[in-house]
């Protein structure tokens, strides 16, 4: 299927009804919204702007899982709802959904292979215990001494050896694999304590927010004011003046998972068409604000961005 990109902008990672009316030529028929970290678009003005145009809304819920905007849950305004349910999303079990406000079509879909419980329950228990700073620091330490990727131990086995954005396969039989019984069972009992997660993400995130003030070169990223509640799946920042690479890197050898997301994947934007999208490529970091962050780690990830930044 043809596709193409329209821009985001830089202040709140979110994509405008402006940069679609940009980018549409005519012939769309579907938008993407890949709403990130628990950040959200106006999607109130989005599928206003899909029922004048008689597009089709497809909402990208991998990061929102949990919050809502005006009033409304996100991943209930898309027409369809994709769902990620790989590490460093809101249900980490691995494999995905897609959920349909039109009747019957997914139908499609309905059966297919189970996933193997054996290796979910191996990566879970892998996740559950390198997702803890002190971990984390050793495991980071030791991959970067032997010099693998980081990206080679990722349940995102699409993209684990990518060097573009368009380099990856998926193996036609696993397009309808549905989750184990394990991931399943696992899954629900993430779900229950979802809202609870969500609190602590929220309170380590405003944390930082503060922490993270006037720091020379690093801006901070605005919520949407009519977004009720930001499940924040990571804490973004940019970090202007070419620093970011040097800065993540800083952290990371200091035991933080910090990371510019899908540029170490070979994503490319061009400044000229889309300015506000070759900013975020450059510039974005995301920062840890899971529930295993205690206040004084916070602190002291903050402290360290800002005296290295000074």
């Amino acid at each position: 299927m043809p596709y193409r990109y329209c821009d985001t902008d830089p202040g709140n990672l979110a994509v405008r009804c402006e940069d679609l009316r940009v980018a549409d030529d005519g012939k769309v028929g579907a938008i993407l919204i890949p709403n990130l970290f628990g950040l959200s678009a106006d999607m109130m003005a989005i599928r206003t702007m899909c029922t004048e145009r008689n597009w089709l809304l497809l909402e990208g819920a991998d990061y929102t899982l949990g919050g809502s905007f005006a009033g409304r849950e996100l991943g209930s305004y898309g027409h369809f709802s994709i769902l990620n349910f790989q590490e460093g999303k809101a249900l980490p079990i691995g494999g995905g959904m897609t959920l349909s406000q039109i009747p019957n079509s997914l139908d499609l879909f309905s059966t297919g292979p189970t996933a193997n419980p054996v290796l979910a329950f191996v990566r879970s228990l892998a996740y559950s215990i390198l997702i803890r700073p002190s971990c984390y620091g050793i495991f980071s330490a030791l991959i970067s001494k032997v010099g693998v990727a980081k990206k080679n131990f990722s349940m995102e086995d699409t993209i684990r050896k990518t060097a573009s954005e368009y380099d990856f396969a998926v193996d036609s039989p696993r397009l309808s694999e549905r989750l184990s019984r394990f991931q399943s069972s696992l899954g629900r009992q993430l779900l229950a304590g979802l809202d609870a997660n969500l609190h602590v993400r929220n309170e380590n995130a405003f944390a930082l927010e503060a922490a993270l003030q006037g720091i020379t070169s690093v801006t901070l990223i605005n919520r949407h004011p009519r977004q009720d509640r930001c499940h924040y799946i990571r804490y973004p920042i940019l970090v202007g003046n070419g620093r970011r690479d040097e800065l993540c890197k800083h952290l990371v050898r200091q035991g933080y998972e910090a990371s510019p997301m899908y540029v170490e994947h070979g994503m490319r934007v061009d400044a000229k068409v889309h300015p506000g999208a070759a900013r975020i490529c450059a510039e974005l970091l995301t920062l840890p604000c899971h529930p295993f962050m205690s206040e004084p780690e916070i602190l002291r990830l903050a402290a360290t961005t800002r005296s290295f930044m000074q």
